[in-house]
């Protein structure tokens, strides 16, 4: 497992594209096309949302998806 202590990049791949879903804190930032633009995702939520932390356990903790540190 990786381990980083700034936002990550979640990477989902599909036939026909690549999004990368911004995870800092986990916090879900927003999603964007390229690591390029998720490094500009640095504004985090006003608060702990835990129906996103639920949602984010099983990709994050899995392993089934690359992870990519942008702090």
């Amino acid at each position: 497992m990786l381990a980083v202590g700034g936002p990550v990049a979640l990477e989902e791949r599909g036939p026909d594209m690549t999004q990368y879903h911004v995870i800092h804190n986990w916090l879900w930032l927003g999603a964007v096309e390229s690591l390029d633009q998720a490094a500009e995702l640095t504004r985090l939520p006003a608060g702990f949302d835990q129906d996103g932390y639920k949602i984010l356990c099983k990709p994050l903790l899995s392993g089934d998806y690359p992870l990519h540190p942008l702090g």
